[in-house]
């Protein structure tokens, strides 16, 4: 055998027999877990979030739903700390330990917050956690009541420049127990005026004109889509008909909730969901409209806390030269519910 072949077979057989590769007495590789070193977990409404995790010098993110619980777990002790919320982000601290942290999240509009986790051994070693709070969604009206009612300042500007302001009062005279379509009475300046009946949601399905025609909306005009939410988009389409006036008009509308935000009136500044509303009119039978078509441009205010549109404003656009008397801006704000 050569003599080089010899030496590498001793040193073969020296290695095999003193670990060489080292690590030393205790036959390791030459690392070890660093002690202070940690993960989170997170649970999302109860549920552990299956997909998240976040170690020790990482930065991770999460999606949470308004009005949700966040909890997050270290599988080490750590000092926590929340923090960047944007506008109108709440994060109501619920329980922290040195191994977990709890809170309840509400976000009207959607924002974003910070929690970091740091080794309480280790202040060097940290985990950063952007969480992303959907906006928050709201579910229904508020409930339609026997003999609530509803006072309304109206001000209308008409084509020729002349304006008028009014005083609506709506009366809820009856609540059906199955559907809860509701039946309002009106009255403008004391005088009795139209009749409306409109279902849960606060949507009109017909009204009683002072005239004597009854008019629907079919199958209803969708002010409100339930859940509301900042970012929700909705369209719609119903026909408007009279009988026996015979008056007809078709209307396509678009509908998108802006922005959420204080709008004042005369109940005080309320926090709302501002809905904007552009609506095609055509096929209308006025005689004065050869065309058959206008336009509607609204934007109306829906309270949060009191469940209830509480402004609406109007522009009108007409295809047509439309007499001086029609109406060009038309705006509605409540006055006082009682």
């Amino acid at each position: 055998m050569n003599a080089w072949v010899k030496g590498f077979t001793g040193i073969a057989f020296a290695c095999a027999l003193s670990a060489c590769g080292g690590g030393g007495d205790s036959g390791g590789n030459g690392s070890s877990a660093d002690p202070n070193s940690f993960s989170v977990s997170a649970t999302v409404g109860g549920t552990k979030v299956q997909t998240f995790s976040a170690s020790s010098g990482q930065n991770a993110t999460l999606t949470v739903k308004s009005g949700q619980d966040l909890r997050l777990d270290s599988s080490s002790d750590v000092n926590w700390k929340s923090g960047d919320a944007t506008s109108n982000t709440e994060v109501s601290v619920k329980g922290a330990s040195t191994q977990s942290w709890t809170a309840g999240l509400k976000s009207p509009p959607g924002g974003t917050f910070t929690v970091t986790a740091t080794s309480a051994k280790d202040a060097s070693k940290s985990a950063k956690v952007t969480v992303t709070v959907t906006p928050h969604e709201y579910t229904s009206a508020a409930p339609q009541t026997v003999g609530r009612v509803t006072t309304w300042t109206e001000t209308t500007t008409q084509l020729g420049g002349s304006t008028g302001t009014h005083q609506r009062v709506d009366t809820t005279a009856s609540v059906d127990s199955t559907t809860g379509v509701a039946t309002i009475p009106s009255t403008v300046d004391a005088i009795a005026d139209d009749i409306y009946k409109q279902d849960a949601d606060g949507n009109r399905l017909a009204r009683t004109r002072a005239n004597g025609d009854v008019c629907t909306y079919s199958p209803k005009r969708p002010l409100v889509s339930f859940p509301l939410s900042v970012g929700k988009s909705w369209t719609s389409t119903w026909t408007y008909s009279c009988t026996p006036g015979g008056y007809h008009e078709t209307v396509n509308a678009t509908s998108i909730v802006e922005a959420y935000e204080p709008v004042t009136t005369p109940m005080g500044t309320l926090n709302a969901l501002r809905i904007h509303h552009v609506q095609a009119v055509t096929n209308s039978t006025d005689g004065n409209l050869p065309s058959g078509a206008f336009g509607i441009d609204m934007r109306c205010w829906w309270d949060v806390a009191g469940q209830r549109t509480v402004k609406c404003d109007q522009d009108f656009t007409y295809k047509d030269v439309a007499p001086a008397y029609y109406t060009k801006t038309f705006s509605q704000v409540l006055k006082s519910v009682q």
